[in-house]
């Protein structure tokens, strides 16, 4: 390489060098110039004067050239042979250390290149305000093995409001990279969401704001995710409507676009992804929303609900219809046209209505009574349309091949009871007193079933007349096994039946008189286990008498607390288009509607199996009741929630709660029962006492036989014990 500059320098002036200072130019230049990577690599020290701007320039040009060429290690050399040139301009020096950090760690030598940010941060602060310097930085430390100092580095760069919000953005996606690719993918999402939140909320849609520059970054990020990992962010436990997992969702159904056909679930999860306010920049959700809704639209099909808008159940067929119309609206403002029609089942003429539907209604909710289900069956209007009937078993049709249910089925109440009761409270042994009658009968018998299914012990078994409640103490009592007292004037002792829960598959008010007459007999440690007929009983008589119900639980198919996302979209619905507090029929129609949009096209010639497969693929969507999900063989099941009676009306179990109650409720009936003991004890022993003549008048100097003595002493233990038995209760009670 030539050590004198081979033409005339930028500058004004020519600086003239002695003999001595040109020696000394060649010794640095022979000390630098050997080829790359030989040598101990150091970093420029500041020489002494004298060195030609022209020098300078030539070395400069040269070092650009490499680095423009990606010879890493000349450019490093060259950099740090510029760099110990004396009176460098300090934009040339703040570029050149900027230049040699980059240069140092792709020719492998990290320690320099961290140095060399160092040096560059210190003559300019200002190139702590560009992404690339702190992405130099972390791949520095992350080449050393260094990754928690990497990882701090950009988190404290991420929480840094004085930089620029793309550098946070920008180091706040780098640490979350980091953190997914080492196994913690939780740790990512919410570093996210945190820095996420702490811009500020868009005036408007624009890709300058910085949450929608995250979005942007983030959705670019996750195109190039293997399957495996986007799937492992998407089950994180999550707010679904919350970044970063509306991009995580978008990816996915960006994924889900590219298949054909389309996912069945794809089109909830369209629909869920297009509700409003979900994105700081909607455009970037209409970038996958939009070709897909042209598709959905395309091959849309319509619903028909099968619903009692007159006569004896038009209130349930109204309320069914308002939570389809809020979803439907839903659906149409997310570009799913999807067509609904609604059909009196009392008027004159339905099934001729039914009949003369055009072939794109191609789906059937409802009807509500099995009786009207019949009547469709036999004019053939159940093989034209699949038809999901709303109600909890189709009558005398083969479910999954006549009809599917979307309701709750006996089979889904008894399993959430018995499961409860075994799995949560750790009861084996359970009674039924059921009303004799066909529905309490079959209502026990897959009781019954179930419980031995899940490895409990079932007995006494009783039914009771059910138009006679003046015999419902005997049957109580009976179920019980009752003992009368040996004497008149003696407190009986409370039951002990052999079994911990007991069934009682009747309604509400039935339940009100039948509960307190176990209460009557002292039997006050039962888990009673209703059926879901007490919640329709308490909606019109919430009146509960709060001791009798302590240990009471009944299934559910709705919550009106139920923190699902799914839930929350029905309560948002019903209160947009004011239509009041949701229920169990409104979250019917509600998510019928959605179910139906998430089924795709249907077969105009389809089958049961297909039907089926469809029903499975659209189960997983967003449910604001109890989720349903079907078989292979098109049975539906239903996992409902667990309520309880109380002053306020229906609330959701506790199962820890309840258990430690039904424990405390356990111990203070055997100490009942063992106040009792006692003193049916004392009471006989007194009577001993007056017979042999020991009593508290006996002559102390007649001598007393031994058992005497143990009676004595037992007597007065036993006053002992009972005194300050009511003395604790008498304190407790002014407390």
């Amino acid at each position: 390489m030539p050590t004198t500059p081979a033409k005339q320098p930028r500058t004004a002036r020519t600086v003239c060098l002695p003999p001595a200072a040109l020696v000394l130019v060649l010794v640095l230049l022979t000390a630098m110039g050997g080829p790359a990577g030989c040598g101990k690599k150091r970093l420029p020290v500041t020489p002494g004067k004298g060195v030609t701007a022209p020098l300078a320039d030539t070395v400069r040009a040269e070092a650009e050239q490499a680095f423009a060429d990606k010879n890493w290690p000349r450019a490093e050399t060259l950099y740090q042979r510029l760099l110990d040139m004396p009176d460098l301009e300090p934009a040339v020096e703040t570029e050149a250390w900027g230049r040699l950090a980059h240069s140092a760690l792709r020719a492998g030598h990290a320690h320099i290149a961290l140095d060399a940010l160092d040096r560059q941060a210190r003559l300019s602060p200002e190139a702590r305000r560009d992404w690339a310097w702190h992405k130099l930085a972390a791949d520095a430390l992350e080449s050393l093995d260094m990754r928690a100092a990497a990882a701090a580095r950009l988190q404290s760069a991420m929480n840094d409001t004085g930089l620029p919000t793309e550098v946070r953005a920008s180091a706040g996606l780098r640490l979350s990279r980091s953190l997914w690719s080492e196994g913690d993918p939780a740790g990512a999402m919410a570093a996210l969401g945190g820095l996420y939140r702490q811009f500020p909320e868009p005036e408007g849609p624009s890709w300058q704001e910085p949450r929608a520059r995250m979005e942007a970054a983030l959705f670019k990020e996750l195109s190039g995710m293997d399957q495996t990992v986007l799937d492992g962010l998407a089950a994180l436990p999550r707010d679904k409507e919350a970044f970063p997992y509306t991009v995580v969702e978008l990816e996915r159904l960006r994924r889900m676009a590219a298949l054909e056909p389309v996912p069945a679930r794809a089109w909830e999860l369209m629909r869920r992804l297009s509700e409003p306010g979900l994105f700081a920049n909607p455009s970037l959700a209409q970038e996958v929303l939009g070709p897909l809704a042209e598709r959905r639209s395309a091959t849309a099909q319509g619903i028909v609900l099968a619903l009692p808008l007159t006569g004896q159940y038009a209130d349930i067929g109204w309320k069914i219809l308002r939570g389809a119309g809020a979803a439907h609206w839903d659906l149409a403002m997310s570009g799913n046209v999807m067509g609904l029609r609604v059909v009196n089942t009392e008027a004159p003429g339905w099934l001729d209505e039914l009949a003369s539907l055009p072939p794109d209604f191609a789906l059937v909710g409802g009807p509500l009574r099995s009786e009207k289900l019949e009547r469709m069956h036999s004019r053939g209007l159940t093989r034209r349309h699949p038809v999901f009937a709303f109600m909890p078993r189709p009558g005398d049709l083969a479910e999954g091949m006549d009809a599917w249910r979307f309701f709750t089925g006996p089979g889904d109440q008894v399993r959430s009871l018995v499961s409860f009761a075994v799995k949560a409270m750790g009861i084996q042994r359970m009674a039924m007193l059921h009303p004799a009658e066909p529905f309490g009968v079959r209502l026990s018998e897959r009781f019954w079933g179930e419980a031995i299914r899940q490895g409990a012990l079932i007995g006494p078994v009783l039914g009771y007349p059910p138009k006679d409640p003046p015999k419902w103490a005997a049957k109580v009592a009976e179920l019980l096994d009752v003992q009368p007292s040996q004497k008149e004037d003696e407190d009986p002792l409370p039951p002990d039946p052999g079994f911990e829960a007991v069934f009682l598959p009747d309604g509400w008010s039935q339940a009100q008189i039948l509960v307190p007459q176990f209460f009557f007999y002292e039997e006050d440690r039962l888990l009673l286990l209703g059926p879901s007929l007490w919640g329709q009983g308490l909606e019109s008589d919430p009146h509960v008498e709060g001791r009798y119900f302590r240990l009471a639980v009944f299934p559910a198919a709705y919550a009106e607390g139920n923190p699902a996302p799914g839930t929350e979209t029905l309560r948002r619905a019903m209160d947009r288009d004011g239509l009041g507090a949701p229920d169990f029929w409104t979250a019917l129609g509600f998510d019928f509607v959605r179910f139906a949009g998430s089924l795709g096209p249907l077969p105009e010639a389809w089958s049961p199996a297909e039907i089926t497969a469809a029903a499975r693929r659209a189960q997983s969507m967003e449910w604001s009741m109890a989720p349903m999900a079907w078989d292979d063989a098109g049975q539906a099941r239903q996992d409902l929630f667990l309520m309880q009676p109380t002053d306020q009306g229906p609330a959701p179990v506790d199962p820890e709660r309840l258990a430690k109650r039904r424990e405390w409720i356990v111990k203070k009936h055997e100490e009942r029962v063992e106040a009792l003991l006692e003193k049916r004890e004392l009471q006989e022993l007194l009577d001993r006492q007056e017979q042999m003549g020991i009593g508290p008048d006996h002559a102390a100097e007649i001598p007393l036989t031994p058992e005497q003595m143990r009676i004595n002493a037992r007597v007065q233990e036993l006053q002992g014990i009972i005194e300050q038995r009511v003395k604790e209760r008498e304190q407790g009670e002014t407390q």
